[in-house]
């Protein structure tokens, strides 16, 4: 797998948004270097819940700012967030019950190769609707 890098293709030009996938890029490709170890079982169990839970956070304010914005795929895109969840929770359990380093290299190339067509596909449609939101402009994350 060839490591997801940041670069200006990605950035969407939301401040809030942009943050998160440079942070989700950032754990997705420690948590590959992690399972090509095989070595550090909890860090690999922390980690893989840091991209995870960070995965439900970005999801959240993401959906929040749709609504804000009035996205008119709304309901389309919230979907492909939970059919991603959900795809994540089951790769999740794979990991921890066999965190070989071929298993959890598996998940982070399918983690990344997602999340990058994600953000060319389906996030850059937001960015009209979101950019001016003062909401959007914040790259703290939001309350969990």
């Amino acid at each position: 797998m060839t490591l997801a890098r940041w670069d200006d293709s990605l950035a969407l030009g939301v401040p809030a948004i942009d943050a998160d996938h440079r942070r989700l890029i950032e754990a997705i490709n420690r948590l590959h270097f992690l399972g090509g170890s095989g070595e550090d079982i909890a860090a690999l169990a922390s980690t893989l819940g840091e991209v995870l839970d960070y995965t439900r956070s970005h999801f959240r304010r993401e959906e929040m700012l749709m609504r804000l914005a009035g996205y008119p795929d709304y309901r389309p895109h919230c979907a492909l967030h939970r059919k991603a969840a959900e795809r994540a929770d089951q790769w999740e359990a794979r990991c921890l019950a066999d965190p070989t380093g071929v298993r959890v290299r598996a998940f982070t190339e399918a983690l990344s190769d997602w999340l990058l067509a994600h953000i060319h596909e389906e996030d850059v449609k937001l960015k009209p609707y979101v950019e001016r939101l003062k909401e959007a402009q914040s790259i703290e994350p939001e309350a969990a």
